[in-house]
């Protein structure tokens, strides 16, 4: 099975050099993910994208992203069970808008791929409320 990448303004690089902060308690992030995600799990692919960060909205069109999550989850089968892993803290990532992010990974079984690895990339908007900002899965 091939594997299924989503990248938002060149969120490949929030694997590299990271400017790291004190870190906040990942839990408002994690409920935020933890909502939006059975969106994007019962195909509900442009109610997940109005729910996402602007900079998520701005970097790819409802069309797009409806298409490339249905691209991507449609081979995996429908969601059976979902195990958080980590959340890691970026302060000012390169090739993103500044701002808190926090990368959250998930261990993800589907009907027809157990230990799928997603991962939520969830900012910090206007520093009240954290959204999906990217999300990944392999």
């Amino acid at each position: 099975m091939k594997h299924a990448l989503f990248v938002l303004f060149g969120m490949p690089a929030l694997f590299g050099i990271l400017a790291f902060a004190a870190e906040p308690d990942p839990a408002p992030a994690r409920k935020v993910a933890e909502a939006w995600m059975p969106l994007v799990d019962s195909a509900q692919y442009a109610e997940s994208w109005e729910k996402a960060a602007r900079s998520f909205r701005d970097a790819v069109t409802k069309d797009q992203w409806t298409d490339s999550a249905s691209q991507a989850r449609k081979p995996l089968g429908k969601f059976k069970l979902r195990r958080w892993v980590l959340a890691q803290y970026m302060k000012d990532p390169p090739n993103a808008p500044p701002g808190d992010y926090l990368l959250l990974q998930y261990n993800s079984d589907f009907e027809n791929k157990l230990g799928a690895t997603e991962t939520v990339v969830m900012v910090n908007e206007e520093g009240k409320v954290w959204k999906p900002a990217g999300y990944f899965i392999r």
